[in-house]
């Protein structure tokens, strides 16, 4: 990311991050930042953080809220509707906080895991926030329901402004997917449906490369 997805003129005013974020969400994000499991930033500036869903789910549900706040609307979403024609929500919208600075991720990719039914597919999405003070970007995925890890966004890593935002981003999703391999048995996904900042063709990549196997596609 050659530039931040907020405004620079606000960062450089608020840099210690004081008068963005809450008490609370300032002692979440310290917590996440400094004591993720005890991992210490690699000399790459990139800390990937699979296992955090699993080890601390409250923490990574709680960093990908305030990290994804702003774009509520656009995340996977999932609705059906009862025969009395209400409309059954998935993913309920919760109040943005009023912030001096609004925090904007940027869409890294969005693929297809599967295909349970016609017109049934299993979405997640990848963005990548700048956190005001931290000068650091979180890393979120994103889902439609709940089913699978119990809640629809979760943190799954982050890394330094100054790494090359790409490459790190790849690095953090590549370990996403790996982690799922190797716990879940999870199978690979079979599409991309928005290639986003990464691509598809980097996208193809990665998968390639986890699940060694030749893309049909």
């Amino acid at each position: 990311m050659s530039d931040h997805p907020v405004d620079g003129d606000a960062i450089a005013a608020t840099h210690d991050g004081h008068g963005i974020f809450s008490a609370d969400e300032t002692a979440v994000l310290t917590e996440f930042f400094s004591r993720t499991g005890g991992r210490q930033p690699s000399r790459s500036g990139v800390v990937a953080l699979p296992a955090l869903i699993e080890e601390r789910a409250e923490l990574a549900e709680k960093v990908a809220a305030i990290a994804l706040h702003a774009i509520q609307e656009r995340l996977p979403q999932w609705s059906a509707s009862r025969p009395d024609g209400t409309v059954v929500f998935s993913r309920m919208l919760k109040r943005a906080p009023l912030r001096r600075v609004v925090v904007v991720p940027r869409h890294l990719l969005t693929i297809n895991w599967a295909d349970s039914g016609p017109g049934f597919s299993w979405p997640e999405a990848y963005n990548a926030a700048f956190i005001p003070g931290s000068d650091r970007y979180v890393v979120t995925a994103s889902r439609d329901s709940e089913d699978m890890w119990g809640c629809c966004d979760n943190a799954i890593g982050w890394f330094d402004a100054h790494t090359d935002w790409k490459k790190s981003a790849m690095t953090i999703v590549r370990a996403w997917w790996r982690m799922q391999r190797e716990s879940n048995e999870q199978q690979r996904w079979v599409e991309v449906l928005d290639g986003g900042g990464i691509g598809e063709a980097d996208a193809r990549a990665l998968r390639k490369a986890i699940w060694r196997k030749v893309d049909p596609g």
